[in-house]
This record gives structure tokens, sequence and C-alpha cells, in this order.
């Protein structure tokens, strides 16, 4: 992600969240998903990035990753804080 490619981004962390989705591993849902939530706030999908943020805010606050929680929660903070969000 710090190439700033952004497509490819997306694909592997979509393919890791499917993956970690049919582990049943929590950790890993809620860092794919905290990473697709930064990606589409990038891309300015407003939207998505806070479906992907909340997911993710779940997520870690169910396996208490209290890091993960404050992360995810200056994501929002950045969605919420974009001029375009309405």
């Amino acid at each position: 992600m710090s190439s700033s490619s952004f497509d490819d981004a997306e694909d592997v962390f979509g393919i890791g969240l499917q993956r970690a989705e049919r582990s049943g591993n929590r950790d890993f849902q809620a860092a794919f998903s905290a990473n697709l939530s930064i990606v589409h706030l990038h891309r300015g999908r407003l939207d998505e990035a806070m479906t992907f943020g909340d997911a993710a805010l779940d997520l870690f606050r169910g396996v208490g990753d209290s890091r993960g929680q404050a992360d995810v929660m200056l994501t929002l903070g950045n969605i919420h804080a974009n001029p375009t969000r309405s």
C-alpha cells in the first residue's frame, strides 16, 4: 500500500480477508478490514471505507485489541473529516 498502488492493495487485502474469514481468524479479519478501509478512503469511496472500518472496529473489540481499535478510530475520524462526505 505504501507504493500507492491501490488497485493491487485492494486485491491483496480482499484475498487476505476472504482467507481469514474462511479460517475464522478474527485478528486477521480485523487487520484486512482495517486496511481495506484505508484503501477505500484514499480512493474516495467513503461509504465502503466506513463499512470496512466499522467491521474492523467490531472485530478488534471482539479480540480485545485496543491498539487496533485506536488505529481504526483514527481512520474513521479521517473519513468523517473528509470534505466530500455528505
